[in-house]
């Protein structure tokens, strides 16, 4: 049976800290400010009853309309009616965008056996992420309040149009089941009042309350409002209290300014490296621009020279300003260009943008250049428009302000890019990159390692600089153990991992973190990986990883069934409980779980394999043949996907195909023997029998005792009349375990003896 186990373990899952996703601790370490409290902040529509005109154009701004929930007024841009079905080729998948009445859906179909739909998602649309301006990706809310990001999305480029969301564009996508995790909602939406005290850590279940902010509010630039609102309410309409209780931005200093732009607009890299590790004991959902942005993450970026120094990806505006002479040898910030409350647009635009030019360039100098004489504005040639490299339908502003224009097409079409983890993923040095040097020995130390480490970049360089620094900071380092552990986990130790999550459960045996990253280190022993997922089950009921990961280790059908409960979308839990009720003997469950696997996850070859060998057992040939076909166009290497072509070929008649099927078969696995039993008995059908005699030898040598080799090789002997030779692997074959080879070489052998063993 094919086994499918495409989910990272949790503890390596841990190991990615980008920003917003590294594990909290159980206490907060020197340097960390803890989390703004809920109470602090007020409805974002407060803000309007005084501010009544820069509540108005900030609604109008990008990051104003960043989200909101999916209704006719909201999704204005799009075309839902005619202009609203997608096909994706990698994915073999044909997508339609649904009205009804005044609610919007996502489906997904693909053209399955003899034509008819098959794999059918659909989901309702629940909320926008993002503005428009550039593009736009749709959420679903599923009932346990998760956030699922829809594979579809909307681009602006070219008037509109529908295009896969980052990460999809490639057969192997996550579907309908990618969550929103706290990261990504922290900066593209307003505070969402989380129901308890650290139930935004980094680690926690991304589940959100029932009442989200509509788009990136007052407070995400000038900290929490309500003592600013208490203080205005009061009738003594004291003015220095009114104005002391709520931060204004344009009195901090100009590193300071940056920060508070820069809190989302600072990603030095989409990719895998992290960009950016958060403060150990902050909550996702806890920076305030009261303070520094080092005291909530710190930002790492490629070593230089290391190949990535020109990138230009959608979220690094201020990376790219920052590498400007401009930026440099001034003292502009963001809101020299961009108004604070307000977006120009066209030809407005373009006037604001010169004019802001010339506040350090003057006209006189200006008008000296000839390229310059009758410009009207700077910006197409100085920042020029180009496609991003990580969302590859977007096309944005260069913020790195250029003397002259890059040359060729800088908006050409491009291929999305496929990471994949250890091929083609960053492998070198993280350099730190803001702030440019930390004042704490500790954190420069701590941080500096725990950058090598979080997404393998520098995973063994970084073990050793992590243990040493810990070993140098014990006080400071206790909450760099859990990382340490995963990083160790992660290089394959892991003695020396499991060692140190016992350690961090001595002090705090409800660490969930530690307890899952056991349970990984204790893999190689049942018992004990199981007690881990059991204490950690108690802390945190139907967690549905560990339910799947007991599962896994008992094989038991009521493990498997709460396990699809917990997770019902889910293809690992899904194949699981489905291959148990294989083995019972349940086929038409069985394949009913298969398809249900599939529907969620139709590009894993596995799944279409595992159906089809539960189709081939119950005589369903033609449509076991048509899921053998799509495991091997998914994964084009697998001999098992190949030998199943040509099982299901050859139950067809169609025996040509089938001897080409086993032929790929072998070359792409020399020891599948049941390559080689059938391939023997093709040749043994043309009565080739040397030929048949060569390959029945090689399955037994790939499966020494595999009765039906055993059986085929005694009845090819038996028809070259070697019946020493023939009765010899027919009792083999009547000895071993396969009825069906029993009963065959019991008939036999009945049969050369009623003939006196001639």
């Amino acid at each position: 049976m094919v086994r499918v186990a495409f989910l990272l373990p949790v503890s390596l899952a841990l190991a990615v800290f980008n920003l917003g996703c590294s594990r909290a601790p159980t206490t907060t370490p020197q340097g960390a400010q803890p989390s703004v409290a809920a109470g602090a902040y007020s409805q974002p529509a407060a803000c309007a009853a005084c501010h009544p005109a820069q509540a108005k154009t900030h609604a109008e701004t990008g990051m104003g309309r960043a989200f909101a929930r999916a209704t006719p007024a909201t999704l204005d841009r799009e075309d839902f009616t005619t202009r609203n079905t997608y096909y994706h080729q990698a994915s073999d998948s044909h997508y339609r965008m649904i009205r009804r009445g005044d609610r919007f859906f996502l489906r997904r179909h693909q053209v399955g056996y003899l034509g008819a739909e098959t794999n059918v998602i659909e989901k309702e649309i629940h909320y926008i992420m993002g503005s428009g301006n550039h593009a736009r990706t749709y959420l679903h809310r599923a009932s346990d309040n998760r956030l699922l990001q829809l594979p579809l999305g909307w681009y602006a480029e070219g008037g509109g149009s529908w295009a896969m969301n980052p990460g999809y564009d490639r057969a192997d996508h996550a579907g309908f089941r990618r969550e929103i995790g706290f990261a990504c909602m922290s900066c593209h939406n307003g505070y969402p009042a989380m129901a308890a005290a650290g139930a935004d850590a980094p680690d926690a279940p991304p589940v959100y309350p029932a009442v989200l902010p509509e788009g990136i509010d007052c407070q995400r630039c000038h900290g929490p409002g309500a003592a600013h609102i208490e203080a205005a309410s009061q009738p003594s309409r004291d003015l220095a209290r009114i104005k002391a209780a709520i931060l204004q931005p344009r009195s901090l200093d100009r590193n300071r300014q940056l920060e508070v732009c820069m809190q989302c607009h600072l990603e030095t890299t989409s990719f895998s490296l992290p960009h950016a590790v958060l403060r150990l004991g902050r909550g996702v959902f806890s920076y305030s621009p009261a303070e520094p942005l080092s005291a909530y993450a710190i930002h790492f970026d490629h070593a230089p020279g290391a190949g990535h120094d020109a990138k230009f990806e959608i979220v690094n505006a201020a990376y790219r300003l920052r590498q400007s002479v401009c930026f440099a040898k001034s003292a502009m910030t963001c809101t020299t260009c961009h108004p604070a409350h307000h977006a120009p647009r066209g030809a407005e635009a373009a006037r604001h943008y010169a004019a802001a030019c010339r506040q350090c360039h003057s006209e006189s100098k200006l008008t000296a250049i000839p390229a310059h004489r009758g410009a009207t504005e700077c910006i197409a040639c100085h920042m020029p428009k180009r496609r991003t490299e990580d969302v590859v339908h977007a096309v944005m502003t260069d913020h790195l302000i250029q003397r002259r224009k890059p040359a060729g097409d800088l908006t050409a079409a491009r291929a999305e890019r496929v990471e994949i983890d250890g091929v083609n993923s960053y492998r070198g040095e993280v350099a730190l990159y803001y702030p440019a040097a930390l004042a704490s020995e500790a954190d420069r130390d701590l941080y500096g390692a725990l950058a090598q480490v979080a997404q393998k970049s520098n995973l063994q360089p970084g073990i050793a600089r992590l243990e040493a620094a810990v070993a140098r900071h014990p006080a400071e380092g206790q909450p760099f153990i859990p990382h340490l552990a995963s990083a160790l986990l992660a290089a394959g130790q892991t003695e020396r991992a499991r060692a140190l999550f016992a350690k961090v459960l001595e002090k705090n045996p409800r660490d969930v973190g530690a307890l899952r990253g056991l349970a990984d280190t204790e893999a190689a022993s049942p018992e004990r990986s199981l007690a881990a997922l059991r204490r950690l089950l108690a802390l945190q009921p139907g967690d549905p990883h560990a339910l799947y990961q007991v599962a896994r280790f008992t094989r038991q059908t009521a493990d498997a069934a709460q396990a699809v409960e917990a997770a019902p979308e889910s293809p690992d839990a899904l194949n699981l409980l489905a291959s148990l009720r294989k083995e019972a003997g349940q086929t038409a469950e069985s394949a009913r779980l298969f398809r249900e696997a599939i529907r969620h996850q139709p590009d894993l070859a596995p799944l279409h394999e595992n159906l089809a060998g539960v189709l081939g057992a119950e005589g369903q040939f033609a449509e076991a043949l048509f899921h053998f076909n799509r495991a091997a166009q998914l994964d084009p290497r697998s001999a098992s996907s190949r030998f199943g072509q040509a099982a299901a070929q050859a139950a067809l008649g169609r025996f040509v195909e089938a001897q080409a099927g086993g032929k790929a078969a072998v070359e792409l696995n020399p020891n599948h023997a049941g390559a080689w039993e059938l391939l023997g008995n093709l040749a043994a059908r043309r009565a080739n029998w040397p030929e048949a005699a060569a390959h029945f030898q090689k399955a037994l040598a790939a499966q020494p005792g595999f009765a039906r080799a055993e059986l085929g090789l005694g009845t090819t002997l038996a028809a070259q009349r070697d019946l020493i030779g023939a009765k010899l692997h027919l009792e083999r074959a009547a000895a071993g375990a396969d009825p069906a080879a029993r009963q065959e070489a019991l008939e036999l052998l009945r049969e050369i003896a009623a003939r006196g063993g001639r």
